[in-house]
């Protein structure tokens, strides 16, 4: 009888915690799966059915674009970015960071989806967001009218030589690029 108390495991507050969100993450994903359709091929997504939280019809696609570019889908009152859920519905997962590898936030197709880290997401990307928008990427201008070339990796910025032209130096970035990151997308 003292074997039978031994071998009897007990789940304290922790395991049903952890339980409960399984279920409720389960939950989520097939509310997710019976609402909408995913066409892997085309990267869109249509209503297989609407609830009281959609004007759409079914067979519509589903979701807005946002200021960024990237397609947003409302989902019973949740609002997810669609890659996430294009990666999530093809391979059963919520990613941590999805890239998209020809830079394009339309392209929701799972072959330009890659489920990577914030560092190798932050290398690919095309043009600079700031005063500077007119310049190439790992480009700047210097004081002398020249333009110096450079980029970082493992958190130590490199200086890839200064050149007469932006174009020079973007050449040169996009070398070091290619070299030192992980499939960059800048071209």
């Amino acid at each position: 009888m003292s074997a039978e108390k031994s071998s009897t495991v007990h789940q304290g507050p922790s395991s049903a915690v952890g339980l409960a969100v399984r279920e409720a993450e389960e939950k989520e994903k097939n509310m997710i799966m019976s609402s909408l359709h995913y066409c892997k091929e085309t990267g869109d997504f249509t209503w297989k059915m609407i609830s009281k939280y959609h004007i759409e019809k079914t067979g519509s696609i589903a979701g807005t674009i946002n200021p960024l570019g990237y397609r947003k889908i409302t989902v019973c009152g949740k609002t997810y970015s669609a890659h996430r859920l294009a990666w999530m519905m093809t391979f059963g997962y919520w990613p941590e960071v999805i890239d998209h590898i020809n830079g394009n936030p339309t392209d929701n197709r799972i072959e330009n989806l890659r489920n990577t880290s914030r560092l190798v997401n932050a290398q690919n990307h095309r043009k600079r967001k700031t005063k500077n928008s007119g310049m190439p990427v790992g480009v700047r201008m210097l004081r002398n009218g020249m333009y110096q070339a450079r980029a970082t990796v493992n958190k130590k910025c490199h200086s890839l030589g200064t050149y007469i032209t932006k174009e020079e130096a973007h050449h040169a970035y996009v070398r070091f690029a290619d070299k030192h990151h992980n499939n960059p997308a800048v071209n």
